[in-house]
C-alpha cells in the first residue's frame, strides 16, 4: 500500500488531499529519481535547475467539480499541468524554467526533450523531466470510444499499416537530466 508523505514535501494534509494524484505520484517518482542519482531530496545546488512535466488529462479536477461533491479551493491550485511543474519546482528548490507540457500522447517525450534542450543551450545545468497520465474517471475514455479512436484489438501498433487506434494507459515517470 502506497501512502503519500505530504509533510516530506512541505504540504499540509488538507492540501495534499485535494492535490491531483498525478502531482503526488510525480513528487514521489521524482524523489526516487533524485535518490537513485545520489542527489537526495534536493537537486545539486550548483547552477540553475528546471522542471519539465508532460501531462494531458486532469480527471481529478473534473471529479472534484462533480455535482454534490463541492469544490475546495485547494483543488484548483493542485491540478493542471502548470501546477504539476510548480509543485515539483517548489518541493525540490528549482529556480530555473518551470514548464508544463501538453502535447497529447507525446507530452512526456517533449518534456524530456525540453529539459535536455535547456541543458544543451546552457540555460540550466540540470532538470527534472517527467510525465504522468492518470485515468481516474471514465468520461474521457467513453468519449474516445464514441469517436472510434481506441484500438479494437487493444494493441498499439504505431506507424503500422494494421493499426486500428491507440490504447490508453497510466504511467508516472521522472528522471534527472544533468550537464555532462
Amino acid at each position: 500500500l502506497w501512502v503519500f508523505d505530504a509533510e516530506l514535501f512541505g504540504m499540509k494534509p488538507h492540501d495534499a488531499q485535494h492535490t491531483d494524484p498525478q502531482a503526488r505520484c510525480l513528487l514521489s517518482t521524482s524523489l526516487d529519481a533524485l535518490t537513485d542519482s545520489g542527489s537526495g531530496l534536493r537537486v545539486p545546488s550548483q547552477g540553475e535547475g528546471g522542471v519539465f512535466v508532460g501531462s494531458m488529462f486532469y480527471d481529478y479536477l473534473r471529479l472534484c467539480e462533480m455535482p454534490n461533491q463541492g469544490l475546495d479551493p485547494s483543488a484548483v491550485l493542485g491540478n493542471g499541468s502548470p501546477y504539476l511543474s510548480g509543485r515539483l519546482a517548489y518541493a525540490f528548490d528549482l529556480a530555473g524554467p518551470c514548464v508544463g507540457i501538453d502535447t497529447a500522447c507525446s507530452s512526456s517525450l517533449v518534456a524530456v526533450h525540453g529539459g535536455r534542450s535547456e541543458i544543451d543551450n546552457g540555460s540550466i545545468t540540470h532538470a527534472v523531466a517527467c510525465g504522468s497520465n492518470a485515468i481516474i474517471i471514465p468520461h474521457t475514455t467513453a468519449l474516445i470510444c464514441q469517436v472510434g479512436a481506441l484500438s479494437r484489438t487493444g494493441r498499439c501498433l504505431s506507424l503500422d499499416a494494421t493499426a486500428d487506434g491507440y490504447g490508453r494507459g497510466e504511467a508516472f515517470v521522472s528522471c534527472l537530466l544533468s550537464l555532462y
